[in-house]
């Protein structure tokens, strides 16, 4: 297991990177924060903790 801060940093520039500043690409910060903890969320096999939080933001809705 990697422990250094350059991998986590790294991984987080290439999941932000990827999916968020591709070219053509206009995001509103909700569907900014939306998309990046779908993708966080796949990235570290945590869909459970994805589902309450989308749970807590259409309560708060």
């Amino acid at each position: 297991m990697q422990i250094g801060s350059g991998v986590v940093e790294s991984d987080g520039r290439q999941i932000v990177g990827l999916r968020m500043k591709r070219p053509g690409r206009h995001w509103s910060v909700t569907g900014a924060n939306a998309v990046l903890a779908i993708k966080c969320c796949l990235t570290n096999h945590r869909w459970v903790d994805f589902l309450h939080w989308k749970a807590q933001q259409a309560v708060a809705a």
